[in-house]
Formats: C-alpha cells, structure tokens, sequence
C-alpha cells in the first residue's frame, strides 16, 4: 500500500502535517465518507448521528484506508509531540475528531 509506505518515513509524514495540511485532509475525508452513512432520525431527536452498519462505506470497508492513513500519521511520537505542541495543529486535530465523535 503506498501510502503506508509514505507514512512510513517520520520525515516525509512530518512535512506533510507541518506545510501541507495533511491532518485536516484525512480528518476531511474521514467525515465525508462517513456523513454518508449517518441514519435519518424521526424529528426531535437529540442524540448523536447513528451509522447505518449496512452502508457500502462500513461493509465495503472504505473507511479503513483513511482510518489506517491517520493511524499511520499519528504513530511517529515525533509527530504525535510536534502537533500536541502546535496548537496550529492540535486545534484542527481537536476540531475533526469531535466532528467525527459527535
């Protein structure tokens, strides 16, 4: 898998989320994939989204690429430290996970 490969190597993955956005991008990604899949609620309801599991992105594991890419991003303690510090990049972090979560 290529982007494995990539993420693979601390300071290309380092570039990547310092100059170009990449966390933004899988977080981005992340949710547009999965906003698909989110389940209409009767009206009134207060709840968090609910994910239909039967949708393509779940069963045809489409979700996972994206996912393992971030995994792959985060794994570097370096990175996981560079962007902890920089709230330039923990801020986006912060904002697509809650996204994700709510």
């Amino acid at each position: 898998d290529f982007t494995c490969q990539i993420f693979t190597r601390c300071d290309v993955t380092m570039e990547l989320v310092s100059d170009h956005g990449l966390l933004d991008n899988l977080l981005h990604c992340s949710w547009n994939l999965l906003k698909g899949a989110v389940m209409e609620q009767e009206p009134g309801y207060l709840g968090p989204d609910v994910l239909n599991p039967q949708h393509q992105v779940i069963t045809q594991q489409q979700i996972v690429q994206c996912s393992m890419d971030l995994l792959y991003t985060m794994d570097h303690k370096t990175i996981a430290d560079h962007i902890a510090r920089n709230p330039r990049l923990r801020q986006p972090l912060w904002e697509g996970w809650m996204r994700l979560l709510l």
